[in-house]
């Protein structure tokens, strides 16, 4: 259990003696977008449920509580995203609705799909300039997210239609 600062990671000793299950693969994630310039913003933490069953054979939850949870936030995340005119916390519900997009993509479609889509947000080229929305929502970060929905879009089974978002 610890904190990632870009490419270096600080663990709490006292928290990861008892820290079940004993392995972590969260703060690896925040480490490797960092090193390779894609999306993290917590949208990609499927690859925990990923990293998890390769190293152990088993889910670290069930499938279905995680992808049900999931789907479950992401109506919670809309109903705020359209009742919230403060831009900050409108941000903030638009990441947890693309997070939680990424785990019941993952359940339904497998690693590979997520994988294509963390891959499309390292170092997007022009067409993923982003729009008004997503720019003044994201800023700097604004053309990672619009490669991610420009793949999403482009090769997913789930129509993004959240225009508060600019999805």
């Amino acid at each position: 259990v610890g904190i990632a600062d870009r490419n270096k990671i600080s663990y709490s000793q006292a928290a990861s003696v008892d820290y079940t299950p004993i392995y972590d693969a969260h703060e690896l994630l925040h480490t490797f977008a960092f090193c390779s310039g894609a999306l993290d913003d917590h949208i990609f933490h499927s690859f925990d449920n990923y990293v998890y069953l390769r190293l152990t054979g088993r889910e670290r939850y069930g499938a279905d509580t995680m992808r049900s949870g999931a789907a479950q936030l992401m109506g919670y995340n809309l109903q705020f995203i359209k009742n919230d005119s403060d831009p900050a916390k409108r941000a903030e519900q638009c990441r947890g609705y693309l997070g939680n997009l990424m785990t019941v993509l993952y359940y339904d479609s497998g690693i590979e799909t997520i994988k294509r889509l963390y891959r499309a947000t390292i170092k997007p080229g022009p067409a993923a300039t982003p729009n008004q929305t997503i720019a003044s929502l994201f800023g700097t970060k604004g053309n990672q997210f619009q490669a991610l929905v420009n793949a999403l879009k482009r090769d997913a089974q789930y129509p993004l239609n959240v225009p508060e978002c600019g999805y």
